[in-house]
């Protein structure tokens, strides 16, 4: 094992600066990497050696002379520079990026950390920046978890997950607690990453828009459990069958497709934008969609807020007791609603019970 990682595996010693994974597939592409990496700098640097004026390096060792007349000699100067060297070469590398001479090629192989299984490939992961960013647009600014996850290519439920764990995060701070920050750092290090917020692009020779690049899926139709059967449903040719007929043939109730993905405004969206490709239509559109989205939240406050009106809750030691007032009528005519008393806690049916009529009387 020693022998290993003092060899082929060193690499994956310290997390790479290039932001690519460090997995056990890609261990050959990354010495070659590496190898490439630093031949090329070993002959940009014989080529520099070659083209350097003997006056300029006169003049560099004249400056670099500590007994200069008029400078004080401070060890600590040198140390200093090379710290602010550093730190420079770090800000431009946040600015803009790894140089496209060290970003490392990915390919299947590098996203596979299993050798011997070839089929399993990792999926990118939320940088610590974009959940930060995450977090502040859904608690500054007041953004709705589905249009978040809209502008983001993040699902619904990776985003609610990620806005409870920075909120648990911030609490963990202010309570004192200890965090594992170098761990979640290294393990970030060595998995492949969505880095930024996604921002639509445009080709710099044609100027048409280039596709995003989404983290993943956010509007995958759920399976629901009436569509699992096999139904044969016989059609006229000249009759139009919609998603909607299809939704009604697995059952009455089923909405169709366009209204049972996570996010039926972007369906709403393409659609109007085959029709009117106007900027400002196209704005005014998502402004009404935004609009009746926040009505729809509104009226749901609402309703839940009458509901805990009508609820009295006592607080016991262990227990809190609700009591809420019921009404005689609640229960319908044949007293089996739902809305009586003892719906929940069952009814018996009253199949075996004579003269219960037990054909259809309505179609």
């Amino acid at each position: 094992m020693l022998s290993w990682l003092n060899q082929a595996g060193k690499e994956f010693k310290v997390p790479r600066d290039d932001r690519t994974p460090m997995y056990l597939g890609g261990l050959n592409s990354l010495a070659r990497f590496e190898e490439n990496k630093a031949s090329n700098a070993a002959a940009a640097a014989k080529g520099q050696e070659g083209s350097v004026d003997p006056q300029e390096e006169t003049e560099e060792n004249d400056n670099d002379d500590p007994n200069v007349e008029g400078e004080g000699f401070d060890p600590s100067q040198k140390e200093r520079r090379d710290a602010e060297g550093r730190t420079g070469e770090l800000e431009e590398r946040g600015k803009h990026g790894v140089p496209d001479e060290e970003k490392r090629p990915i390919g299947p192989s590098e996203l596979t950390p299993f050798p011997l299984n070839r089929a399993f490939s990792s999926q990118p992961v939320l940088s610590e920046k974009l959940r930060e960013l995450i977090y502040l647009k859904a608690v500054d600014d007041k953004m709705s978890i589905r249009r978040i996850s809209a502008d983001s290519g993040v699902t619904m439920e990776r985003v609610a997950a990620v806005i409870r764990m920075k909120q648990m995060e911030r609490d963990w701070v202010k309570q004192k607690k200890p965090l594992a920050a170098v761990y979640s750092r290294t393990v970030l290090g060595m998995l492949p990453r969505t880095e930024m917020w996604p921002k639509q692009r445009f080709d710099k020779l044609t100027r048409k828009p280039i596709p995003i690049k989404w983290h993943e899926p956010v509007n995958d139709l759920p399976v629901h459990p009436a569509t699992t059967q096999q139904v044969f449903h016989p059609v006229a040719e000249s009759r139009a069958f919609t998603r909607a007929d299809a939704g009604r043939a697995f059952h009455p109730d089923l909405l169709s497709a366009d209204e049972r993905v996570p996010h039926p405004e972007m369906i709403q969206i393409e659609k109007f934008v085959g029709t009117s490709p106007s900027t400002p239509e196209l704005a005014a559109f998502k402004r009404q969609l935004a609009a009746a989205d926040k009505e729809a939240a509104d009226k749901y406050l609402e309703r839940k807020k009458k509901r805990e009106e009508k609820v009295q809750v006592y607080q016991g030691q262990k227990y809190d007791f609700r009591f809420q007032d019921v009404s005689v009528d609640s229960v319908g005519k044949d007293g089996r609603s739902r809305a009586g008393v003892g719906w929940r806690y069952g009814m018996p049916h009253e199949d075996r019970k004579p003269g219960q009529v037990k054909i259809p009387t309505s179609v």
